[in-house]
């Protein structure tokens, strides 16, 4: 039974009272406690799995290196540490993947990404759906009849944060108006990044702060310069297509030899903002075409604990510019 919210006092009033005239007094009194007992063995459980949830995010925000985020950062010893029988933690990275609310169709439709596409479905298809719906947190039930199951699941994500050099311009413009409530500023932000784009130039945080002074705060960071994934948890299928892809007409000419490398290092290392500027060394357009794509720090965490009597999901976020993380959604369910 998943816990939405609290029982009113008057829900519980006609309760009583119910239970008083179907069953007699003594009958109820026993069901007053026995609802009472369970009410507050709820209350227990999930006040303990926040708790735990909220350790893990301590956890994320003590890492000696706040600038990367990797399998060898201490709250995966933590992890590991605090799981048992009893009860079992998990954290995935939710944003190094591929954005589906923002993702532009051109880096699907050159990449083989065109592959994750059910039989008969084109970016054309996923293009409608997505103009038809809007964004949206539950892809699962939005595209299952567009994408691969397994490609979606592993592949698409709906959080993250979109970078205005490598984001579709419309959902840029609709995500700009949604934030701000502003229609004719978000034509005039539109006019902004479809400029740039036309003229294949990478935009930077100031100059998006410059151009929109008075915006920036309701905007920022679901739209700024952030990269969108962690090149120490992206997919491998993902990474490829990151490095292949024709960006204004060129490509990264050893992609294979820097995929092996970055595969072999994130198992061996932390890969920090540095060493991933070593590792991809090449004329700098291009250089920052790419890390426009992959950086080194994860934006969404999904936290999740399961007890054999209930289980929590949640969702932390860290914000730049606060440096600091947040719980951004937080849900309980309990077993009968």
């Amino acid at each position: 039974m998943r816990e939405d919210g609290f029982f009113s006092f008057q829900t519980l009033l006609v309760t009583l009272f119910l239970s008083i005239i179907i069953t007699g007094t003594g009958t109820a009194v026993y069901l007053v406690k026995n609802f009472a007992n369970r009410v507050n063995r709820r209350v227990t459980e999930k006040s303990a799995l926040q708790k735990e949830v909220m350790n893990i995010i301590n956890q994320l925000s003590g890492d000696p290196t706040p600038d990367a985020d990797s399998t060898f950062d201490p709250v995966w010893h933590y992890i590991s540490s605090k799981s048992t029988e009893n009860m079992k933690l998990q954290l995935t990275d939710l944003s190094s993947r591929i954005n589906i609310n923002s993702v532009h169709p051109l880096f699907l439709e050159r990449t083989q990404l065109r592959s994750t596409f059910k039989n008969g479905k084109t970016v054309e298809t996923f293009r409608n759906i997505r103009n038809k719906n809007g964004f949206c947190i539950n892809i699962s039930a939005t595209y299952k009849d567009i994408f691969n199951k397994s490609d979606l699941e592993n592949y698409y994500t709906s959080y993250g944060f979109m970078n205005i050099n490598t984001a579709y311009e419309f959902s840029l413009q609709r995500m700009f108006k949604l934030l701000t409530d502003d229609p004719a500023a978000a034509e005039v932000f539109h006019s902004f990044t479809a400029g740039a784009l036309s003229s294949r130039r990478i935009m930077d945080a100031d100059e998006l702060l410059t151009a929109f002074r008075y915006s920036y705060h309701s905007i920022f960071p679901l739209i700024g310069t952030c990269p969108e994934m962690n090149v120490n948890f992206i997919p491998e299928f993902i990474l490829k297509q990151v490095l292949i892809y024709p960006y204004g007409g060129k490509q990264l000419e050893n992609s294979s030899a820097v995929l092996q490398r970055i595969l072999y290092l994130r198992k061996a290392q932390e890969i920090t903002s540095s060493q991933l500027r070593t590792i991809i060394t090449i004329e700098e357009p291009l250089q920052e075409r790419i890390f426009q794509y992959v950086g080194t720090k994860t934006w969404f965490w999904e936290i999740k604990i399961t007890t054999k009597k209930s289980s929590a999901q949640a969702v932390a976020v860290y914000l730049p510019g606060n440096n600091y993380y947040r719980l951004y959604s937080f849900t309980v369910s309990h077993l009968p």
